[in-house]
């Protein structure tokens, strides 16, 4: 079943259920108000009964059946009931003996008498009993028994007129109900039709995109609702994975370029070694010195592109790191490494990076500032409120390189000539990034080039 089907029905269920429950409520209201109303009748023709037989009740005559006072009950014309008839309107008569027999009996026949009305016309119980009989005629009636000397009155109103308006009451309601459940379930369509609309057109593009791979499709976005957060939040999924694909054709197609380089020099010297065997020793030596070259070229290339790749940092938790004993360990390893003298200065700021991710950016840094700086000067690095800067006194950058010196595989022209794979620095920006910090980079005022790496100190 499609969501508009389900919010039609839901709508029209709804509507129906709140039409059942105001016809139910208006039918409870009309039969408690129609019988009351009975009941109230029933109840001042009781009051003059027993009102008439209280000042008459001595002038009983059972032989002419005739109430005390002035109203008779005979069958004949001359019985005719006089005086205050309006307590009686619409009700009627019956009357019994102090045996429960009965003395006068209404023209539509008589009401049932049981053995409660016998007790109270015998005077074994007191008070009015209502309750409601069928006559032989099969009408329902509302039924109340009076006890006064010498036997009963029983006054009695049909409920045949009650039962109508109810069963007409049934009727409507439940045409009532049907037509707002068929009304509100073609405007829970409608509206349902309205509202999904928008969820059509995704779940549509959203197929598209899984049967044909195609990220570049239309989505519809805008709009405050749900529906137009979750076409906006597709869309930005959607720019995301294209730029995604995108950057990754770019980095197989860099990555193919720059394998190009070394494989060649490799396959180059070793078809040399196959087809010269008599090569001389120094020219042999030289060889060997250009392949172990060549392969750690290779390797430390194949190692960087695995990190841009993989994003292993990415998925490291974040670890407070305390940035003096860090940096220490680290510039003296490169130190040792290069014979060159690091100088460092740093406070006793901590920040949180990634396991090895400080180990990487750091050493990166200091491997691109002792590859372009050949004055034999020291190389500055300097660490204060998780700001690291390292500073080499080379050359510096050219103003046409700054802008894309943090570009994977970029490689200025002056750089092109020396090993590396140009994704030296492209890694440190993407770690400084998933920290939470920046990096920048520029030329020293004094010479040299400077690069800054930001780190959002640590709160712990």
């Amino acid at each position: 079943m499609t969501l508009r089907a389900k919010l039609a029905l839901a709508l029209a269920a709804l509507s129906a259920l709140a039409a059942m429950s105001i016809g139910a409520a208006s039918y409870r209201g009309t039969a408690s108000s129609l019988r009351n109303e009975i009941d109230a009748a029933l109840a001042r023709g009781a009051e003059y009964v027993e009102h008439e037989w209280e000042e008459h009740g001595d002038t009983f005559d059972t032989s002419r059946r005739r109430f005390p006072g002035s109203v008779a009950v005979g069958a004949n014309a001359g019985d005719r009931p006089v005086g205050p008839s309006r307590e009686f309107d619409g009700l009627l008569i019956q009357i019994l003996d102090e045996n429960g027999e009965i003395l006068r009996e209404p023209q539509s026949g008589a009401m049932p008498v049981d053995e409660t009305d016998r007790s109270l016309a015998a005077g074994e119980r007191s008070g009015w009993r209502k309750r409601d009989v069928t006559s032989a005629d099969d009408d329902r009636l509302r039924v109340l028994t009076v006890p006064v000397r010498g036997g009963a009155v029983q006054l009695g109103e049909s409920l045949n007129g009650v039962d109508a308006i109810l069963r007409h009451l049934i009727r409507r309601t439940l045409l009532t109900v049907s037509f707002v459940a068929a009304t509100a379930g073609l405007l829970g369509w409608w509206f349902a039709r309205r509202l999904t609309a928008r969820l059509v057109q995704l779940t549509r593009a959203a197929e598209h995109v899984a049967s044909t791979g195609e990220l570049a499709v239309s989505v519809p976005a805008g709009g405050s609702d749900e529906a137009g957060r979750l076409g906006t939040a597709i869309d930005r999924m959607l720019g995301s994975l294209a730029s995604s694909r995108q950057a990754q054709r770019r980095l197989v197609q860099d990555a193919g370029h720059e394998l190009r380089t070394p494989l060649t020099s490799l396959r180059t010297n070793i078809s040399v070694l196959r087809r010269n065997a008599e090569i001389p020793a120094d020219q042999r030596d030289q060889l060997l010195a250009d392949l172990d070259s060549e392969s750690r070229e290779l390797t430390t290339l194949v190692d960087d592109l695995l990190d841009a790749a993989s994003d292993r940092a990415g998925d490291a938790p974040l670890e407070r790191t305390e940035l003096e004993p860090a940096l220490r360990r680290i510039t003296e390893r490169a130190g040792r490494r290069s014979g060159r003298h690091i100088r460092l200065a740093c406070d006793s700021s901590a920040v949180d990076v990634p396991a090895g991710g400080l180990d990487r950016m750091i050493g990166n840094l200091l491997d691109n500032a002792l590859k372009f700086d050949g004055s034999q000067r020291p190389i500055e690095v300097t660490a204060v409120d998780g700001e690291i800067s390292v500073r080499d006194h080379g050359g510096g950058f050219d103003d046409v390189d700054l802008p894309h010196v943090f570009e994977r595989f970029y490689r200025s022209t002056s750089a092109r000539s020396r090993a590396g794979s140009g994704l030296g620095l492209s890694i440190v920006r993407d770690i400084a990034t998933r920290c939470g910090g920046s990096i920048t980079a520029e030329n020293h005022p004094d010479g040299g080039a400077i690069v800054r790496v930001w780190l959002p100190p640590s709160a712990s």
